[in-house]
């Protein structure tokens, strides 16, 4: 099939593609970031890069060709951690463009496929995204793959078949270069979207916690390995570990060392902004 991915990241979905078993003839990735595309292209070079989402009237493409659309619109005015400016938030309003890129494919391609991803958010915002797109909404929790919290919202044309909730804990996590002795300050409030922040309120016990944050001034994911109440600073005796790259990597479904050619800064940010591979796999093979 012919795909074009919009804000295509480091190509989490040609991953999802190839991991679904589905055949890919073009893939073609809007994206502007020069870091996830460094890594798209040096991991998939065949890969044809478009530019920006907002010059799309000027690509080059034969739209009545493409099969699938695919894309996770930036999240930052629907987060819970954000100014929650909603579609007033720039970054957020390129939703708006997603829409008239399907609705152009859909003119060209009344058959044309589609696959919208974004954060958790209020009723009202949902509501709007349900409406342009026709389809309602999917939620899915990284969790019933992998052992991380990403709570997600999807929207897709076609049914999403069932599945079994993965068994996997924060001890299946691979010890890739473990690192010791990070604790941040305190969690101050209940969040469970963004870049691997999952404090939801509760006590976890055996369940990937992890926190993106500048606490301490240090902005690396750690899991805790003992109870912790919410909005308590960390005990002195509990332990915590700082998850490498490598272990972010295993979490999002990526493979080892995909991100390895950028600075550790760089794949913390790409890997907390990408998509949970085994997620977006599962929702495709359902196609």
């Amino acid at each position: 099939m012919n795909v074009l991915s919009l804000f295509d990241g480091m190509s989490c979905g040609y991953l999802a593609l190839e991991k679904s078993g589905l055949k890919i003839d073009n893939y073609y990735a809007a994206e502007i970031d020069k870091h996830a595309i460094t890594v798209s292209v040096q991991n998939n070079p065949h890969i044809k890069h478009l530019g920006s989402v907002t010059e799309w009237t000027e690509w080059d493409i034969d739209w009545s060709s493409i099969d699938l659309l695919i894309g996770g619109s930036p999240c930052q005015g629907f987060s819970r951690i954000g100014k929650q400016l909603a579609f007033n938030d720039p970054r957020s309003a390129l939703f708006y463009t997603y829409v008239d890129i399907l609705n152009h494919l859909r003119s060209k391609n009344p058959n044309i496929k589609f696959l919208l991803e974004n954060v958790k958010m209020n009723n009202a915002n949902c509501s709007v995204v349900d409406n342009a797109l026709g389809v309602e909404r999917i939620h899915i929790d990284s969790s019933d793959f992998l052992p991380c919290i990403r709570n997600r919202y999807y929207w897709c044309n076609w049914d999403i078949d069932g599945y079994n909730k993965s068994d996997l804990t924060w001890k299946d996590i691979p010890d890739i270069n473990l690192h010791e002795g990070w604790k941040p300050a305190t969690c101050k409030r209940s969040v469970s979207d963004g870049n691997f922040v999952v404090f939801t309120g509760k006590k976890y016990m055996n369940t990937l916690t992890t926190y993106s944050g500048n606490a301490n001034g240090v902005g690396r994911p750690f899991f805790a390995l003992e109870e912790f109440e919410f909005g308590k600073t960390f005990p002195k005796n509990n332990k915590t570990k700082v998850l490498t790259p490598e272990q972010c990597e295993f979490l999002q479904g990526v493979p080892i060392g995909y991100t390895s050619m950028v600075s550790d800064s760089q794949r913390y940010r790409m890997l907390g902004n990408g998509w949970t591979v085994d997620v977006i796999s599962h929702i495709l093979s359902s196609m």
